[in-house]
């Protein structure tokens, strides 16, 4: 059984979710709808620890802008983002290791060595999303959703730490491209340049960096960042207030927590984020991975991993 016909047959979402429709003028495939599931999946698990632990989590970035925008994915889109405060996001870490089952996998370095990210993926073992630069690394390369740790930031600071964390980050990022045995020129600069330390000691010192100024006793004059660098600083710092709260909203048919001020975060990331992008730029984000929502990525792997997959 695949795991889209387990979440049918659990009655996890019902099997019209996978037709293939028209949203907003972008034809959503069936196979963006089984990624969709697996995801959306994933997201139920996470939810069930949260409300079990009391701990808080909500839509970000693109899924936070899918949702207010779309009331779901932007349909073009293919992944899902969550985050939590760093006190929710530890405590997640440390509850979900024991909870999460077979197909669910929380990933962190501690779990799966050779994956240095700075926050945490859950991913689905029975599928596959293999990116190219990475596929030599050997960890759990299933379906995912990302979880991100958000961070009381002193302002003074924060711009200087957080260019400290993007560096750190650009580390292990190529750290973990280095096993591969035929990477693009760019790539190969990048490497040949690395001159980073022991890739744990890096995510751990990224962590704390994020973290100082967690167990500050005032924090509603604060501003709250995360560990995610791929976005400018000026993109990413939102004001505490505007995710001190939260409420449901529709996301696909379910309800999903979103911060209350997601107007403020979604203008700080995106701007006019009401107004869709032009069609030319409304394309799957990761068309050239190699996705696969019914076969594991260690049959992959086993299959192909000394001719290339």
């Amino acid at each position: 059984m695949t795991e889209c016909e387990r979440i049918i047959q659990q009655e996890i979402l019902p099997e019209v979710f996978f037709r293939a429709e028209i949203v907003d003028g972008f034809e959503v495939a069936e196979q963006i709808k089984k990624v969709w599931a697996i995801e959306i999946d994933i997201l139920l698990q996470l939810d069930k620890i949260c409300k079990r632990h009391s701990l808080r989590y909500f839509l970000i970035f693109g899924s936070l802008l899918g949702a207010v925008r779309h009331n779901g994915y932007i349909p073009w889109d293919d992944d899902l983002d969550v985050c939590m405060p760093r006190k929710d996001y530890e405590e997640f870490i440390r509850v979900a290791q024991a909870e999460l089952k077979m197909p669910y996998f929380l990933q962190i370095p501690e779990t799966d060595p050779g994956y240095y990210y700075s926050f945490a993926k859950i991913r689905n073992t029975n599928t596959t999303f293999i990116t190219e630069v990475f596929r030599y690394q050997r960890f759990n390369m299933g379906l995912l959703i990302d979880v991100f740790p958000l961070d009381v930031c002193d302002e003074r600071e924060a711009e200087e730490n957080y260019k400290m964390i993007s560096r750190l980050n650009m580390e292990n990022s190529t750290y973990m491209r280095m096993s591969h045995h035929n990477l693009s020129q760019k790539d190969k600069e990048r490497v040949q340049n690395y001159k980073g330390g022991v890739p744990l000691d890096t995510y751990k010192e990224i962590q704390s960096i994020a973290s100082k100024y967690e167990n500050q006793s005032s924090k509603k004059d604060k501003r709250i960042i995360a560990v995610f660098t791929e976005y400018s600083y000026e993109k990413m710092i939102y004001d505490f207030e505007d995710v001190s709260e939260t409420e449901l909203h529709d996301f696909n048919g379910l309800r999903i927590p979103i911060p209350k001020g997601y107007d403020n975060i979604l203008r700080t990331t995106y701007g006019d984020y009401m107004k869709l992008p032009p069609v030319k730029d409304r394309g799957i984000r990761h068309s050239e991975y190699i996705i696969d929502t019914d076969r594991s990525y260690r049959d992959y792997l086993s299959d192909n991993f000394r001719d290339g997959i």
